[in-house]
C-alpha cells in the first residue's frame, strides 16, 4: 500500500512539475528558398517556426522583427533562420548585377548565394585555349527558358565586380560559349 501511494505521489509530482514548466516557444523566420548577399527580405520569402533557443534566441530574426528593413551581407540557404550578423539596413553591394547566357547549364546543386567562376571560349574551335573570365561571382538567379525542339537554355544573374564586367561584355560580343562553375573559395 506504501508502494502504490509512493509511485502516486511520485507521479503527480512529475505531472505537475512538466505542467508548470512548459516551454516557452519564440517564433523566428526561416528562409524559404535561397537568398542571395544583398537581397532585401520580405514577407513572401520567409516562414515562422516556432523554436526554444534559449539564450541563442538574441542572435536570430523573431517573426516579431520587421523583416523588409533589413538586407542580407551574406547568402543564406532554403530553411536556415535568419542570423541577425548577417543583416544590415542599408544596401551594400561590391558589384554589379549581370544576366549571362550559358553554353552548358548548370549543375544540379548550384543554388542562388554561391560563388561561380565563368570561363570563355570561342565557339566552334579547338585551337582557342578557353580563359577565366570572372572569379568568385555569386549567383544571384537561375532562369531556364525552353527554345524550339525543346533544347533548353539557362542564363544566370550574376554579382560581377566592376573590374570584371569588360571580360564578359567582351565574351558576349564575341559570342563566346560562356560556362560557369563553382568557385572553391566558399
Amino acid at each position: 500500500m506504501l508502494f502504490a501511494t509512493a509511485l502516486t505521489l511520485v507521479a503527480v509530482a512529475s505531472w505537475l512539475a512538466n505542467s508548470t514548466s512548459q516551454e516557452i516557444k519564440t517564433e523566428y523566420l526561416v528562409s524559404i528558398g535561397d537568398l542571395p548577399t544583398s537581397a532585401q527580405l520580405s514577407n513572401s520569402a520567409l516562414t515562422k517556426v516556432s523554436l526554444k533557443l534559449d539564450e541563442l534566441g538574441n542572435e536570430y530574426l523573431s517573426a516579431a522583427d520587421k523583416p523588409s528593413r533589413w538586407y542580407l551581407t551574406r547568402a543564406i540557404r532554403a530553411g536556415e533562420l535568419i542570423p541577425k550578423s548577417a543583416l544590415s539596413g542599408i544596401r551594400f553591394s561590391m558589384c554589379e548585377s549581370m544576366v549571362v547566357g550559358l553554353g552548358a547549364n548548370l549543375a544540379s546543386n548550384i543554388h542562388p548565394g554561391d560563388l561561380l567562376n565563368l570561363w570563355a571560349g570561342e565557339a566552334n574551335t579547338s585551337a582557342a585555349i578557353p580563359v577565366q573570365i570572372v572569379t568568385s561571382a555569386e549567383l544571384v538567379t537561375i532562369k531556364t527558358s525552353t527554345e524550339s525542339f525543346s533544347q533548353g537554355s539557362q542564363s544566370i544573374e550574376l554579382c560581377i565586380s566592376p573590374g570584371e564586367i569588360r571580360s564578359v561584355v567582351e565574351a558576349i560580343a564575341n559570342k563566346n560559349t560562356v560556362l560557369a562553375i563553382r568557385s572553391g573559395q566558399e
